[in-house]
């Protein structure tokens, strides 16, 4: 198409909005089929959208005020994606919805300022909200995870879940054998050492299921910024 004819393009079809600029587009693991995918992220409301090849296609060839019809031309010809009309619009409206767009339609700015004040609450609320759920960082663990996740892939192998399977099916048989026994062995947890042996067991087996969530995060190219501890109710 030529300049011209895309410039008349332009003029009869609507355009697209101006996108927020911190957004970042993160490549995640390919779907159960195969086919690529990648990551919205946006570090204001601390938000993941996975999208496909087509989404990906459309935003590679994302200018504010492009036609949508010069859109699809141009994602067709640079990566042969077809992409519709009705598609795009929808995108558009989830973007805006989102407000993953510069100006959301309704006011802009505007809207987002009433948006804060309706969910701006008084301070004794506030200070109800904090007594029942408020967290506390404790650290950052990106860096470490980066670092370590490759020696630790292989936990994630078919092998590895069918041998912590095994013990654990070995386990339930044996301990179905000493019943009583093992039934006995609760009365330690009534006294001090006992209770404290617990609570630190817990506390190991806590970290450790966390740290599962955070390796299967990186390994999906998802950010774990904060590690730390949320208090609910005061438990």
């Amino acid at each position: 198409m030529s300049a011209a004819a895309k410039t008349g393009a332009a003029a009869s079809s609507p355009v697209l909005p101006p996108l927020r600029q911190d957004l970042e587009l993160i490549e995640a693991a390919p779907d159960i089929s195969g086919a690529r995918r990648w990551l919205i992220y946006d570090p204001v409301q601390h938000k993941f959208t996975a999208i496909g090849q087509g989404v990906h296609a459309l935003l590679q060839v994302w200018q504010d005020g492009l036609s949508i019809d010069v859109a699809i031309e141009t994602a067709w010809e640079r990566f042969s994606e077809t992409l519709r009309p009705v598609d795009i619009a929808q995108f558009i409206g989830f973007m805006q919805a989102n407000r993953l767009t510069l100006e959301a339609p309704g006011g802009g700015w505007r809207s987002l300022a009433a948006v804060a004040a309706k969910h701006q609450s008084s301070w004794a609320s506030h200070l109800l909200h904090a007594y029942l759920f408020f967290r506390v960082p404790l650290a950052r663990p990106e860096r470490f995870l980066a670092a370590t996740i490759g020696k630790l892939s292989w936990l994630g192998t078919r092998r590895f879940a069918v041998a912590i399977g095994l013990i654990g099916t070995t386990g339930l048989y044996l301990v179905s054998r000493e019943w009583d026994a093992f039934r006995a062995t609760f009365a330690g947890i009534a006294t001090l050492e006992g209770a404290a042996l617990l609570g630190l067991a817990l506390m190991v087996v806590k970290l450790i299921h966390e740290l599962g969530h955070a390796y299967v995060a990186t390994a999906h190219r998802c950010r774990v910024p904060v590690l730390g501890v949320a208090f609910i109710l005061g438990t």
